[in-house]
């Protein structure tokens, strides 16, 4: 049956916006609360709905829950506001209340970091144009008398019936009121018109149109179908009109306060945060930091941690790794907000994921005199500060060492001091060559370190010389193990530079490097800068690369400084 009126299959009732009872328009501001849920004390069930599997290995099942809940961003250009997305990346709220537990956590972004993101965000336009033929006309406004029609359409077509509008409504899909300032007014309009053309996966029924594939055109269910859907979008756009005002001067005073931020910077910070291990699309880490290892191996963790430091880690994340998993990388541990009893589940489950493998360590009571010799050989021997921070001193590419009683076990401690690669595959830490009554030294004296780390921020990914991806053979392994301190350009300006006392060499200067033979820069990888008679922080890597690899580096590095070694090592060969 077909009247001047809306045909609604699912709900079997006739509308006619001549019938629509009007009343007076009143703003409707909702700002929904911070995302914090009770769950059951399933940790394996929770760990899935958090994803944890997007950025850590080690855990059965994978990533797939998240990916099917979390909202793709292919099309995030004609989707959201830029304003709400500024301000949602500073402090994720719930939007969608029928997915469990899943959520968005906080990564700790910094304004210009926020805006970065947010400008890329704004590129992303990939399925979002030429999706079908909307008719001429959609998503104008029509005016406020049917804006009040809107209203009176929404109630009558049950949309209360998932979502809730004001605080009234059933609450499975989301509220109403803050589609004015989360979403684009074109994106919203055709998603009212036809909601499965964007997100297949809908469960919202499409009301006014119907798309007819075979001819590409869209068939409406009812007459007057294009002026219900702008009847309905421009009154849901007419609510929260002041946050609308309030989250768009935001983010136009963040780019009139940081005009060098770009999209390009936004689209690698993508890519360091792993976005795209939950949201699905185009935007991976890249092959020098692999996207599958974002974040440690959870299966790992028995034997490594304290578990009352990880207990108080998972309610409260800091940056352990300041730049990230990997020296530059980037990656964060993200903020869950999680509650209590989350807390304690997630826990129990990473203590049964494995059994410590670490030989058994009791570390000794040192006396004034040994916890003396052991500083020493960290400040003045060993290059632990090129990386690592002690009370303040050092770098931030390895965790800070001044409370590392409190978060490692003795076990582990002397495990990675004696050999970081079997300690934890995969590090990035070179092994130093000591005999073990001083390992035993060092061990203990970290195990008797207490307390707050002073500086628990991350590094910006913003910052100039952060490590460039790269699949080539020697600069990837330049952007792995040097760029950190000698910048991706090898211009002795990367992050890490500010940290050290000596400033890095600068590679990229062919009038120094031209005088120092190919030997030379391979002793300098392969035995550190102590053995040189330079910074003892520079590391040693003969441990941790082949004779084969440190030959690529010094390749690599003459390609950096466009010059070659001096003409008498070359008549030496």
């Amino acid at each position: 049956m077909m009247r001047s009126g809306l045909f609604l299959v699912s709900f079997g009732m006739l509308v006619t916006l001549g019938g629509v009872i009007l009343r007076p328009y009143k703003e409707t501001t909702y700002v929904p609360e911070k995302f914090r849920v009770e769950y059951a004390a399933d940790g394996e069930a929770l760990l899935q709905e958090l994803g944890c599997g997007a950025c850590h290995g080690g855990l059965s099942g994978g990533a797939e829950l998240i990916r099917s809940r979390a909202p793709s961003l292919d099309f995030s250009a004609v989707r959201y506001r830029p304003g709400f997305l500024f301000d949602y990346l500073e402090n994720p709220t719930r939007v969608r209340p029928a997915i469990g537990s899943s959520r968005m956590p906080r990564y700790q972004l910094d304004e210009r970091e926020r805006l970065a993101l947010t400008l890329y965000l704004g590129s992303r336009v990939a399925g979002g144009e030429g999706r079908v033929r909307y008719p001429e006309g959609l998503g104008r406004d029509p005016g406020r008398r049917a804006r009040l029609a809107g209203e009176g359409l929404v109630d009558s077509i049950g949309c209360l019936a998932c979502h809730t509008l004001g605080g009234e409504g059933a609450g499975t899909g989301t509220e109403l009121s803050t589609a004015a300032f989360r979403l684009e007014p074109t994106w919203l309009a055709q998603y009212v018109a036809l909601p499965k053309e964007y997100i297949p996966e809908t469960p919202m029924p499409g009301f006014f149109f119907f798309h007819d594939t075979s001819s590409g055109e869209l068939v409406p269910l009812t007459d007057d179908a294009t002026e219900k859907v702008n009847a309905v979008s421009s009154y849901l756009l007419s609510l929260s009109q002041s946050e609308v005002r309030r989250l768009e001067r935001a983010f136009e005073n963040a780019r009139r306060g940081n005009p060098d931020v770009t999209v390009e910077m936004g689209e690698r910070l993508y890519g360091a945060l792993n976005c795209a291990g939950c949201h699905g699309g185009g935007g991976g880490v890249g092959e020098v930091f692999p996207a599958d290892q974002a974040g440690p191996d959870l299966a790992l963790v028995a034997g490594r941690l304290e578990q009352s430091w990880l207990r108080d880690f998972l309610a409260e994340p800091y940056a352990v790794r300041p730049s990230g998993l990997w020296p530059g990388g980037g990656q964060r541990m993200p903020d869950f907000q999680l509650s209590d009893s989350e807390v304690q589940a997630v826990v129990e489950v990473l203590e049964q994921q494995g059994v410590s493998h670490f030989p058994a360590f009791s570390p000794a009571r040192l006396s004034p005199f040994y916890r003396s010799k052991a500083l020493g050989y960290i400040e003045d021997r060993y290059p632990c500060l090129g990386c690592h921070r002690l009370d303040g001193d050092g770098g931030r590419i390895g965790p800070d060492l001044s409370a590392a009683g409190e978060r490692l076990t003795p076990s582990y401690l002397r495990a990675m001091i004696l050999d970081p690669e079997s300690a934890h595959p995969g590090s990035h830490m070179p092994r130093m060559l000591m005999p073990e009554d001083r390992v035993d030294l060092l061990a203990s004296f970290l195990a008797s370190r207490t307390g707050e780390v002073e500086d628990s921020t991350y590094v910006s990914l913003l910052t100039e010389g952060f490590p460039a991806d790269s699949p080539d053979g020697g600069a990837s392994l330049y952007a792995r193990n040097c760029a950190a301190c000698h910048g991706v350009k090898g211009e002795g300006d990367g992050f890490n530079a500010a940290w050290l006392p000596v400033s890095p060499t600068n590679h990229s200067d062919s009038a120094s490097m031209s005088k120092r033979p190919d030997d030379t820069l391979f002793d300098g990888i392969h035995a550190g800068g102590f053995i040189l008679g330079k910074s003892h922080r520079m590391p040693a890597y003969g441990e941790m690369l082949s004779s084969s690899e440190i030959r690529q580096l010094v390749s690599y590095m003459r390609t950096l400084c466009r010059c070659l070694e001096p003409t008498w090592a070359r008549d030496n060969r």
